[in-house]
């Protein structure tokens, strides 16, 4: 049966209580001093040590876990195929340079199941990186069965006054599976996800929650919804607003050449972003551009100021193709960046939603300011779903592809012209443009 649930737990995992500051007991932690027997039985192939799970190396649960924790030994650890339905969860504890891989490359053909175990913060998690780096998993599908659960939990943030780190962590043609597929806490980094598929199966779920860290590289992942799923975001990078954030922008986000389909509030909500290249994308909304269920219209990608005291800036929006949302891309109070070569087609809607009581289209710009640092260029905004014109209740007026707010700025952003930007006949690119 397929797990419902609320936005509340995403909140619980933003918020500043023990879901995220709670200190989590080493679980199955090898004593100092103590060489465990899982050792006793391996082979060394190009300076890294072999293991097979299951094995006489690595006989249960509980000797897989002893080795993914307190060594630096670079360590090789190949899961045969089947389904292993974990009793715990897998912790990966003062640990560097580990590969977990599945035995076939095949991901489909080699499951971790897991609904967590213990208290504090990684407690849902089938998968709890803490005090770790260079950690890879390849060619697994890791399924967090919790209703509130992670298959992948980065944790640098133990709490607001003892800090942490999880860093160099790679997920490699994985399968993830769960409400929040792949977590990451304020000052984790250097995550790449690249060749994975990720399906977020609890409504308000996110497939990718990162925080404030920088080096975020998601690459040629797909990620989807369950069937009856609405998810909050496909990708949320949280910022300033991750709990126990000093305050710091994401730098170093580069998401390429993904694919999001499925039911979203946002297929991507990036805040709080520095040097971002967001390229060659394809999300494709389902459920029509405004949500039957709460009358809000969806968005593309939202890239937006959340708390940090800087404005985003630096970023890159270029060839990414957009359906079924209500604005194709909102900015929302962004500094500099470049919106270019996107497919915005066949966004908007033929009537109003109640949060922006707007039509939508291609395009989003909240301005705070005359002086627009944006650049909008070359983009396809032709056959747009929103009318062309329609009744403010006074009269008639023009339905633009681009909304501009407040409306007394509308050409800030257009000083030279329309930037080669494509429209359809008889359709403005901004309020006071000529058709």
């Amino acid at each position: 049966m397929m797990r419902r649930t609320s936005l509340s737990f995403v909140a619980a995992l933003l918020g500043t209580g023990a879901l995220l500051f709670g200190m989590v007991a080493p679980q199955a932690v090898v004593p100092s001093g103590v060489v465990p027997d899982v050792l006793a039985k391996t082979k060394r192939t190009e300076n890294r040590l072999v293991l097979r799970f299951p094995s006489d190396a690595l006989p249960n649960e509980n000797a897989l876990a002893l080795a993914l924790q307190n060594s630096s030994i670079p360590t090789t650890i190949i899961v045969e195929k089947g389904t292993h339905v974990l009793t715990g969860q897998l912790f990966v504890f003062n640990r560097s340079d580990v590969i977990v891989c599945g035995a076939t490359g095949r991901a489909r053909d080699v499951t971790f199941e897991s609904s967590g175990a213990g208290g504090g913060a990684g407690a849902d998690s089938a998968v709890y990186i803490q005090q770790s780096s260079d950690i890879t998993f390849k060619d697994l599908t890791i399924r967090a069965t919790s209703s509130r659960g992670r298959a992948i939990h980065m944790d640098a943030a133990l709490s607001t006054t003892l800090a942490s780190f999880s860093e160099s962590v790679t997920l490699d043609g994985c399968t993830l599976v769960g409400p929040v597929p792949v977590f990451a806490t304020a000052a984790a980094r250097a995550l790449t996800v690249r060749g994975c598929r990720i399906e977020i199966d609890a409504t308000g779920g996110v497939g990718i929650l990162w925080g404030d860290g920088d080096a975020l590289l998601v690459t040629k992942t797909k990620i989807v919804t369950s069937p009856g799923v609405e998810a909050l975001s496909g990708i949320f990078v949280t910022g300033a607003l991750a709990a126990a954030s000093e305050g710091e922008r994401a730098e170093r986000i580069i998401l390429t050449n993904n694919r999001i389909e499925g039911a979203y509030a946002r297929g991507l909500d990036l805040a709080d972003i520095l040097d971002a290249r967001i390229r060659k994308n394809k999300i494709m909304l389902t459920g029509g551009a405004i949500n039957s269920s709460t009358n809000v219209g969806r968005v593309g990608i939202l890239i937006r100021r959340g708390a940090a005291t800087a404005l985003p800036s630096d970023y890159e929006v270029r060839k990414n193709k957009i359906r079924g949302a209500l604005h194709g891309i909102w900015l929302s109070f962004a500094g500099q960046g470049v919106v270019a070569r996107n497919d915005l087609r066949r966004c908007g809607s033929d009537t109003a939603d109640a949060f922006f009581q707007e039509f939508g289209g291609a395009l989003r710009l909240q301005l705070q300011s005359a002086i627009c640092r944006i650049v909008v260029e070359r983009n396809d905004m032709r056959n747009l779903k929103s009318p062309k014109s329609a009744s403010d209740g006074t009269g008639i007026v023009d339905v633009p592809a681009v909304t501009v707010v407040p409306g007394t700025l509308s050409g800030a952003c257009f000083a030279d012209g329309n930037g080669g930007n494509k429209v359809s006949n008889g359709r403005v690119l901004f309020l006071g443009a000529e058709q």
